[in-house]
């Protein structure tokens, strides 16, 4: 008999995830989630522009920003650091290396998504281990995907500090 992992939001103080039915951004998560509305509204409310950003770089950052949502955050959050999955920076990095941080190609700054994520203060680890964030594009219908945020953002290390600071 498998047991399922106990989940918990290590980022909201260990409380266990719930259903939200209001979840606006970040709905893939409506049926168990780590975050209410009102704080992942907050969160994004919070982030700045990226210049020159595509839509599939909007999208991705909005995934990546999720992960206070994600109901399995105590595999991948822990003392106050993001731990990404290597293919998944691939990904964002892919779709964002066109855009302008701090006045240059993010392309130009890094050279991969690795680089990238941990230029943005994350660790980072490879999927197969199954202790880093990822987005699994398949769980997410387009009806159920509804963008909030207009414009990417790159503050995600700040991110995670400013609501630490703001949460305890």
């Amino acid at each position: 008999m498998s047991k399922e992992p106990l989940q918990y939001c290590p980022y909201f103080n260990n409380r266990g995830p719930s259903r939200q039915d209001n979840l606006r951004n970040c709905s893939w998560y409506k049926d168990n989630s780590c975050c209410y509305d009102e704080e992942i509204e907050f969160a994004f409310r919070q982030l700045t522009p990226l210049s020159g950003a595509s839509q599939d770089c909007i999208r991705y950052l909005n995934y990546l920003y999720c992960y206070i949502c994600a109901p399995n955050q105590n595999t991948f959050f822990k003392e106050f650091t993001l731990t990404v999955c290597e293919e998944f920076c691939d990904l964002v990095y892919g779709a964002c290396e066109g855009a302008q941080l701090k006045g240059r190609k993010i392309g130009n700054i890094y050279k991969n998504g690795k680089e990238f994520c941990r230029g943005r203060r994350f660790e980072t680890d490879v999927q197969a281990n199954g202790k880093c964030f990822t987005h699994e594009s398949k769980k997410v219908n387009s009806s159920s995907q509804r963008i909030v945020v207009t414009s990417a953002c790159l503050i995600v290390g700040l991110f995670t500090l400013y609501l630490h600071c703001l949460l305890f």
